[in-house]
């Protein structure tokens, strides 16, 4: 395109010097050479502009569609922020995940949109769902969680209760545990005990003792296999990860074995926190009455290291112990409590000074464990879920399944959790500190027998 502008600008500059002494037919030829170069220049530049233009729309289209797939992702279903807005919570996981019966309002540092018209449309889409166990069953599209259910029906395989503590795992003992398949039976002590030693020399205990469980998966169906003969459901219970005189984690049992059908019960980490407890009550009296004092919840929450407040569930399944304070720092750190000198700290402040260190890796972790899984319950609506259970397993005395006790005080029965805790500062603070794990409920959601 320069050579043909140079030409042109050449040419009609030449031009002009001569005009006066041209003949018509010189400067009719002359006329002639000008447009044909004016033509040429107009066809480059009308090519160039094309070009260009078909440069651009690529361009535009691309970005098009990456933006498109970034939105796409983020709001896929299992993605993080698609986890946050099912059921009844918030946001994203950078602000607090509310979960039940919450009034809408977290700290200053958190942005929170509560997404009404989302619940709205899952309430509807729930109401499709809450009584069809085995359609959801079949939507696990799980060959081997199928193959485990109908092993248990015809009485070869063990139900396993993975028991958190507070997690119903009594409740779903006395309900589910003494009406096995052909009357077969359960441990005597909250089916995790053998003490009426139905099993020969002693063995249940050392199969399911504190240093032999979890099972290492090259032990589980030997374990299964022994323990079946006389039992058709075993529990484990953990009071924390700690808890265990092993440092065998959750995912270490061959959880696909077709002889083994495991069963966990999830819950509110905030509701689970607040459920009584025989050490907690005389440690903080009044927490699980609404008349714990300010400095008392600050104790409890923070400055004492209660592993309870700190994403317990999650831990549970991720293996990932918390650093552990000794006594003599439990107790500097208690009379630290910033409550006692009348000062206010923010969540970020006290975030800095007792961080969970968790992050999404953890949070993948017990995600991928909580869905190897037979059968996943919400504590939310339990009697619903372990109606929907034994009808699934062909369980006998389904009528006598009874609703659950949660040993609330009848005052407390209607209050959110907020109102129970009594103090915004203490709640945000449990609301961030616990995201992971109330991220990790909502997820449970989504893949529990029924939605509550």
């Amino acid at each position: 395109m320069p050579s043909i502008v140079h030409k042109y600008n050449t040419n009609h500059s030449s031009n002009i010097d001569r005009d006066n002494n041209m003949s018509d037919d010189e400067q009719q030829q002359a006329t002639s050479v000008a447009k044909e170069y004016r033509h040429e220049l107009v066809g480059v530049y009308r090519q160039s502009a094309n070009r260009y233009g078909l440069l651009f729309v690529v361009t535009f289209v691309a970005l098009l569609f990456t933006w498109g797939y970034v939105f796409l992702d983020k709001y896929r279903p299992g993605s993080e922020y698609a986890y946050s807005v099912e059921g009844k919570g918030l946001a994203s996981v950078e602000s607090p995940v509310v979960v039940d019966e919450i009034d809408g309002t977290v700290s200053n540092n958190a942005a929170v949109v509560v997404l009404e018209e989302v619940q709205a449309a899952a309430d509807e889409d729930e109401d499709d769902n809450n009584n069809d166990a085995l359609s959801i069953m079949d939507r696990n599209d799980d060959v081997m969680k199928q193959q485990q259910i109908e092993n248990y029906r015809t009485g070869d395989a063990l139900i396993l209760n993975i028991h958190p503590t507070h997690h119903a795992g009594t409740s779903f003992c006395r309900t589910i545990g003494r009406h096995g398949i052909n009357h077969s039976n359960t441990p005597a002590f909250v089916c995790m005990g053998d003490k009426d030693e139905v099993m020969p020399d002693g063995s249940f205990k050392e199969m399911t003792g504190s240093t032999n469980i979890p099972w290492m998966h090259n032990k589980t169906g030997p374990y299964v296999e022994a323990i079946r003969p006389y039992f058709h459901m075993i529990s484990w219970e953990f009071t924390g990860v700690g808890s265990l005189k092993t440092e065998k984690r959750l995912d270490t049992t061959n959880w696909e074995h077709p002889k083994l059908l495991s069963v966990i019960i999830t819950r509110d980490p905030i509701s689970r926190l607040l459920a009584s407890d025989g050490i907690i009550d005389k440690r903080y009296p009044g927490f699980n009455e609404g008349t714990l004092d300010r400095k008392g919840w600050w104790d409890y929450v923070a400055y004492e290291d209660i592993m309870n407040t700190d994403n317990f569930f999650l831990r549970i399944l991720s293996g990932d112990k918390r650093a552990r304070l000794k006594q003599q720092q439990k107790e500097e750190n208690k009379n630290k409590n910033h409550i006692s000198k009348n000062k206010n700290r923010t969540t970020a402040e006290m975030m800095s000074l007792f961080p969970s260190n968790l992050n999404r890796t953890h949070y993948d972790h017990a995600v991928a464990v909580l869905d190897r899984f037979t059968v996943v319950l919400d504590l939310a609506c339990l009697t619903e879920g372990m109606v929907a259970l034994a009808e699934l397993l062909h369980l006998e005395g389904t009528s006598q399944t009874r609703k659950i006790n949660y040993k609330d005080k009848e005052h407390l029965k209607h209050l959110s959790t907020r109102e129970r805790v009594g103090y915004d500062d203490v709640y945000d603070y449990l609301l961030e500190k616990n995201k992971w794990d109330i991220l990790l409920y909502e997820y449970s959601k989504n893949i529990s027998l029924i939605r509550c």
